[in-house]
């Protein structure tokens, strides 16, 4: 266990971590997650309202 006489060095030690966990890590996540992915099948546009209502149709037919 790190342990240091100076609050101050453990201040920094946080700081930094948050500041590459917020800036370097969460870009690279962000990207790998997204890499391959088209962003029209998440936005909501007319032609995915039409395919929402089509699929609410057909599962409130099978029903």
């Amino acid at each position: 266990m790190l342990k240091s006489n100076n609050p101050i060095t453990g201040d920094r030690v946080i700081g930094v971590t948050i500041l590459f966990t917020t800036f370097i890590f969460m870009p690279l996540f962000i990207y790998h997650r997204w890499k391959d992915k088209k962003l029209a099948d998440y936005t909501l546009t007319p032609e995915n309202f039409k395919k929402m209502r089509e699929m609410g149709k057909k599962s409130k037919q099978s029903k």
